[in-house]
C-alpha cells in the first residue's frame, strides 16, 4: 500500500468511526458489524427506492382482525411508483421493513 492509500485507508476508517459513534480505537470487525446493523436498521425505510427515482403514493398503518373478534395485528402498506417508467410497485407486512423488502425483491425481478 502507498503511504497516499494509507493516509486515505486512515481517513476512511476515521470517518467511519466518527459517522458511528464508535470509539477510536474500534476494530474493523467492529466497525464492519455496526456498518451492517446500521443498513438492517434502515431497511424499514424507502430513502434507497427514493434514490432511484420511485416515490411514496400510498402508506398506511393499520391493525387487522385474521379471525373475526380475534386479536388485531398491526400492519402496513406501501404502494410506490415511478414517474419516468409509469410502474408501481406495492408491499404489505407486518412491519415496514417487511413491506418495503417485498417492494425492493419485485424491483429486482424487474430490473434484474
Amino acid at each position: 500500500m502507498t503511504p497516499d492509500e494509507a493516509r486515505v485507508a486512515r481517513e476512511a476508517r476515521d470517518g467511519l468511526v466518527d459517522l458511528l459513534g464508535l470509539a477510536p480505537d474500534a476494530s474493523w470487525s467492529r466497525i464492519v458489524q455496526s456498518v451492517r446493523s446500521l443498513q438492517q436498521s434502515t431497511r424499514g425505510l424507502p430513502d434507497d427506492l427514493r434514490d432511484r427515482g420511485w416515490s411514496v403514493a400510498v402508506h398506511n398503518d393499520y391493525h387487522q382482525a385474521i379471525r373475526p373478534g380475534g386479536p388485531k395485528e398491526r400492519a402496513t402498506f406501501w404502494l410506490l411508483t415511478h414517474a419516468a417508467t409509469g410502474r408501481f410497485l406495492k408491499g404489505e407486512g407486518p412491519t415496514d421493513q417487511d413491506a418495503l423488502n417485498q417492494i425492493r425483491a419485485q424491483l429486482r425481478e424487474v430490473v434484474g
